[in-house]
């Protein structure tokens, strides 16, 4: 068999892992150079040719990062609500609660309706946030959609910016618009 040169630096998690389709007492094995998984086993596996430290969470579940579909960092082109959450605190807050990667809202001052401010705003994700970062484009009474496929939010009442309809009418005109694209609905009633 071959054997690395200088042994890898490895991190084991063992514990209860809870999978999407199971759960079962494992481990899994980070190669901490890398920061990769390297292997989630039901078996303990071979110690001898690796250094490793281990991290005891006998008294926890172990689940794979979560994803948060509907977060409001507040960071755009325009940078003025960048005080209230911008992209690297909002990446800070989700790595701190177990969330790998999330989904922003586009009801900014400057929204991403146009491909324009979409790649605007999605500069900013990749300069300041941390993890994987969806955005939401912005559906509003005079926009259209994007050339590339994102998903898409309809926000049905007032908003911070113009992307509120005023009645379910007004909403089904632009909607025809997007048929066939992902769009997902804020929880509001214009009427």
């Amino acid at each position: 068999p071959h054997f690395p040169a200088f042994p890898m630096k490895k991190l084991t998690i063992s514990g209860h892992i809870v999978n999407h389709d199971s759960e079962f007492d494992g481990e899994i094995v980070i190669n901490e150079t890398s920061g990769l998984i390297e292997s989630v086993t039901k078996n303990p596996s071979d110690t001898r040719y690796a250094i490793r430290d281990t991290l005891d969470t006998s008294r926890c579940l172990i689940f794979p990062g979560f994803t948060d579909l509907h977060v409001h960092a507040r960071e755009d082109a325009s940078g003025t609500q960048n005080y209230k959450e911008d992209f690297k605190t909002a990446s800070e807050a989700a790595l701190h609660g177990g969330v790998t990667q999330f989904a922003e809202m586009p009801n900014n001052p400057v929204p991403p309706v146009d491909d324009a401010s979409y790649a605007d705003k999605e500069k900013l994700t990749r300069a300041h946030g941390l993890v994987p970062i969806v955005l939401y484009a912005g559906i509003g009474p005079n926009t259209r959609p994007l050339a590339r496929n994102v998903p898409y939010k309809v926000y049905m009442g007032p908003s911070t910016n113009t992307l509120g309809f005023d009645s379910f009418k007004e909403l089904e005109k632009v909607l025809i618009l997007y048929s066939g694209k992902a769009v997902s609905f804020h929880c509001d009633d214009p009427e």
